[in-house]
Order: structure tokens, then sequence, then C-alpha cells
């Protein structure tokens, strides 16, 4: 691609990136995140407190626990690292520690109100890697990938 459509391509990104601050609830983190100095398709480290990063923590963890056989449901405990990308949307890759909580999944709590287990015998520690994926004007996201060890 020569220079101009690399810039055409820049111009209708950051239009896109504009509309969905504006419009679709993006965090103004990631918007500042996806300026005009980020190519489409690289990643750019982004604070783990932005509501986006958090929103994506919360359905990645959540996409865990509807796989896990574990009686009790995890949550976040840390986010060690976030970065985001510019693709159809935007795509978060998370760095996250997640603790079981105190919550048995049959009773369906709302994982911010579960305590972490104490300490003892049920407290366990996971570090995952997520990579989630949102495109916030569908209002859907997906998370594409799921590594805890």
């Amino acid at each position: 691609m020569g220079t101009g459509g690399q810039r055409h391509l820049l111009l209708v990104t950051a239009c896109l990136v504009a509309c969905c601050a504006g419009v679709c609830g993006l965090s103004s983190q990631v918007a500042d995140a996806l300026s005009f100095t980020v190519q489409p398709g690289s990643l750019k480290p982004i604070n783990t407190t932005d509501s986006g990063v958090q929103r994506a923590v919360k359905a990645a963890t959540y996409e865990y626990n509807n796989r896990s056989n574990d009686e009790f449901i995890f949550r976040a405990s840390e986010v060690d690292e976030a970065e985001v990308q510019v693709v159809k949307g935007v795509k978060y890759f998370l760095e996250v520690k997640i603790s079981r909580t105190v919550c048995h999944k049959r009773d369906h709590p709302d994982l911010d109100n579960c305590d972490f287990q104490p300490d003892g015998r049920l407290k366990q520690t996971f570090r995952c890697h997520f990579e989630v994926w949102v495109i916030p004007w569908q209002h859907w996201i997906k998370t594409t990938a799921l590594l805890c060890h």
C-alpha cells in the first residue's frame, strides 16, 4: 500500500475511533490509545484501570467460569498488563490473575460481591492470558483466547 493509501486508512480508522468514542461508549483512554500515531493492527499499551479493559477482563473471566468445572466462581484479582489493537473494533490482550472466590456457581452470585477464598486448601490463583475482541457499535464481545495456568 502506498503512502496515500496508508494516510487514507489512518484517516478512516481515526474517524471510526472518533465515532465509537462518541456514540458507542468507547472509553476515552482507548480513543486516546488509538490516536493518529497508531497503525491499524499494531498493539499499544493501555492503562489496566481503563473501563474498556475492565469490561474485557470481566467478559473473559465469565467465559473462564463457564468453561471451568470448578464448583466455585473465579474473578480477577489483578490485571498485570493490557494492550489494545485496532481491528474491526478493538481487541484487548490481557495478562490477568484470577482467584477462586467463596461463591458457588450454583448460587448465580454477582461477581463483584464475591470475596476471595481465605488462605487454606481452597485458595487458588491462576495466571491467565486473555484476548477479547469488542465491536462496540454492534454491542458485541467475544473472548478469542483464554489460557490459564
